[in-house]
């Protein structure tokens, strides 16, 4: 038998020997091109296997250095190419090292009445940046990290001329260093850099309130998106020149979105996830920082002829909110919370827009009797928990809101 050489064997024979293995007739040929399809198949299937169960990002990561030199722990970061250099993949922790916090909602009624004085004054404000341990839903836990130990953080209320003097402290018991970039400074990174705290220590600036308006605070410590996205978020309200129009009832919501390890509903404590945040694809998007944070005791309360205002902020980090509230009409809203003087709101809005790190003011006077649910109207998201209730008690109105009961309607139309 004539040996041939490997080299010398063409692609096409190759392939023309394979597909006469089991015979030399068209038929033949046919079936075993059926064959080897269905081979290729599984050793494409088999590679893949093999590709996805090689080691995770913990063991990837293990021995590379940070820029600054120092040794990067398994799982501590991801290569991007945004500005700063900072962790996108937590530290592994010790749940049990960490306080923790029986609801780490934020109630939508607790927040500052309006400000009653005409003259600027220098208001000093107190916060502290705390990592703790709550449930997401009950059996499902989670490692936030918070302003003053709920998500979204403290609503901070100012004047406009306002001269703020804010102390930001890190609890000792932190993972991380973290700061503050209030979106009403005018100043480099929103007062962030002069406010990054190591665990253990606090630092102060000073800044003018120049902006009325409802904006947007947030940690900046690098990589950001890690923080915000871990809770690390809240609203402050610079009330214009004379102030907004009086209301009955004023509340503080803030959608957010959770990125875990587990799916959606998976019991057990659950560790932040990067890949997924990265590629934004949260597992859950939630009121107050959790599902049925606004629900059952945190149902919002009203009487019928009402004016509620909604401060509502969308903590993001990566998600724009369609905020609705179901059976409702905004009488008026500001958008992107610009309160210019003289006040000229949008009137009559069904659904409204707040994107990420951005926020609006609703208002609206509850006619009828019943519960209202406000939703992100992005509806597959109401499964994910962004939805609350508004609980409104009264006198029924049947001018404006009735069933018509089948005998009625009969005699109506007989009439006609």
């Amino acid at each position: 038998m004539k040996k041939v050489k490997i080299t010398e064997i063409k692609p096409t024979e190759v392939i023309d020997r394979c597909l006469t293995l089991f015979g030399d007739s068209a038929e033949d040929r046919r079936k075993a091109r059926y064959i080897w399809i269905d081979v290729l198949s599984l050793i494409a299937l088999v590679l893949f296997w093999l590709a996805s169960s090689t080691p995770e990002q913990e063991t990837m990561t293990e021995g590379m250095k940070m820029a600054d030199g120092t040794k990067m722990a398994p799982g501590m970061h991801m290569r991007t190419f945004g500005p700063g250099d900072g962790y996108h993949i937590h530290k592994q922790i010790d749940p049990t090292q960490f306080k923790h916090v029986k609801d780490i909602s934020k109630k939508a009624a607790d927040l500052p009445p309006p400000i009653e004085r005409n003259t600027p004054e220098v208001v000093k404000i107190d916060l502290k940046a705390t990592e703790v341990i709550s449930d997401i839903v009950p059996m499902t836990g989670f490692h936030y990290w918070t302003y003053n130990n709920t998500v979204p953080g403290p609503f901070l209320r100012v004047r406009i001329g306002d001269t703020i003097e804010l102390t930001l402290e890190n609890d000792k018991t932190s993972s991380h260093d973290h700061s503050i970039d209030l979106h009403a400074v005018s100043g480099p990174g929103g007062g962030a850099g002069l406010t990054e705290v190591k665990p253990g220590e606090k630092r102060s600036f000073r800044f003018k309130t120049l902006n009325p308006g409802l904006y947007v605070y947030h940690c900046a410590t690098p990589n950001a998106t890690t923080h915000i996205a871990n809770g690390m978020y809240g609203l402050i309200l610079v009330e214009p020149e004379g102030g907004l129009p009086e209301v009955d009832k004023e509340f503080y919501i803030m959608q957010g979105e959770l990125y875990t390890k587990g799916m959606l509903g998976q019991m057990g404590f659950q560790a932040f996830d990067g890949q997924k945040m990265i590629e934004e694809r949260p597992e859950y998007i939630v009121f107050n920082g959790r599902p049925w944070s606004i629900v059952e005791e945190g149902t919002l309360k009203a009487k019928v002829g009402d004016r509620i205002r909604l401060f509502v902020g969308n903590g993001g980090v990566s998600k724009v909110s369609s905020f609705h509230v179901i059976g409702e009409i905004f009488d008026h809203v500001y958008p992107e919370a610009a309160v210019s003087s003289p006040l000229d709101p949008l009137e009559h809005i069904q659904t409204t827009l707040i994107p990420a790190a951005g926020a609006l003011i609703a208002e609206f006077r509850v006619d009828v009797p019943g519960d209202y649910v406000m939703v992100d109207h992005a509806l597959t998201r109401i499964d994910r928990g962004a939805w609350g209730l508004l609980s409104v008690s009264g006198k029924e109105q049947p001018g404006i809101f009735t069933a018509i009961e089948p005998d009625s309607r009969d005699v109506d139309l007989a009439k006609q």
